[in-house]
């Protein structure tokens, strides 16, 4: 019965991918359309142009938008599409199959939403699959232009969704190693004093 409905989940949020036209390079001869082999019109060049600065306008309010984030006030992924946490079982009530197959199907969806998931590499699956499940559900800045990353990690090691896998925690150790072999360098540097 788990079985079916994880089925459906999954069939359910790969529905709600964003499908961009995608051009098969390898079918695309573009030597007719090099500008040593082509003159363009006036109007031609005009339309370009117009073109250029219309994706560059376009990217420079998306930036804009991103560098304001905070003021938004855009639905949680799981509002877009029109699921709700609920609809996702308890890691505890999924096989490591299951629990594997729903992230796969996740990290796809918001892929495709240009979105994507950095996770730690040791993370235990019942943290990436619940990690996974908090990122439909929270707030986000679909761009059109590159990717916007969900790293889940606060800045701040006891705060962290992340708990002992905060990549903080690593870089805290770090300083705090390269302090203690500051400290004890500058004690060897006071031993080598002639005085």
């Amino acid at each position: 019965r788990m079985e079916e409905y994880v089925k459906q989940l999954i069939e359910e949020i790969l529905s709600k991918k964003r499908h961009e036209e995608e051009e098969n390079w390898e079918d695309i001869n573009i030597t007719p359309a090099l500008p040593q082999n082509v003159e363009l019109t006036e109007e031609e060049l005009e339309r370009q142009d117009d073109i250029a600065e219309e994706q560059f306008a376009k990217h420079i309010a998306e930036v804009e938008r991103f560098i304001n984030y905070e003021d938004l006030d855009d639905p949680s992924i799981l509002e877009t599409i029109g699921m709700y946490p609920e609809q996702f079982p308890d890691a505890t009530k999924l096989t490591d199959a299951q629990k594997t197959d729903i992230i796969d199907a996740i990290l796809e969806f918001l892929l495709s939403h240009h979105i994507i998931c950095d996770f730690p590499d040791e993370i235990p699956l019942d943290l990436k699959y619940k990690l996974s499940v908090k990122a439909l559900d929270n707030d986000y800045f679909e761009c059109g232009i590159g990717f916007y990353h969900m790293d889940f990690c606060t800045g701040w090691a006891p705060d962290c969704a992340l708990g002992e896998f905060c990549p903080c925690l690593k870089d805290e150790e770090d300083y705090s190693n390269d302090y203690d072999d500051f400290l004890k360098s500058e004690e060897k540097s006071k031993d080598d004093l002639p005085f």
